[in-house]
């Protein structure tokens, strides 16, 4: 599982280091407003996803919008 923490700057969320993830990786944000835990079922999403893209299964950002556009 990677963890990494990030800020809102200008609309936008910038991520404080450098990822190491494929070209048009999809990830999942999760944003946690302070006063809860991290709720350890979404420790087991996040594990499945990384697995998936460590094997290469993604899907390149032009990809999802030429198939989203197709609707």
């Amino acid at each position: 599982m990677l963890r990494v923490r990030g800020r809102m700057q200008g609309g936008r969320l910038v991520i404080d280091e450098r990822l190491d993830l494929p070209e048009g990786a999809e990830v999942d944000v999760l944003v946690a407003d302070g006063d809860e835990d991290w709720p350890p079922e979404l420790d087991d999403v996040l594990a499945a996803r990384m697995a998936e893209a460590a094997r290469g299964e993604v899907h390149s950002a032009e990809d999802v919008l030429t198939r989203l556009r197709g609707r």
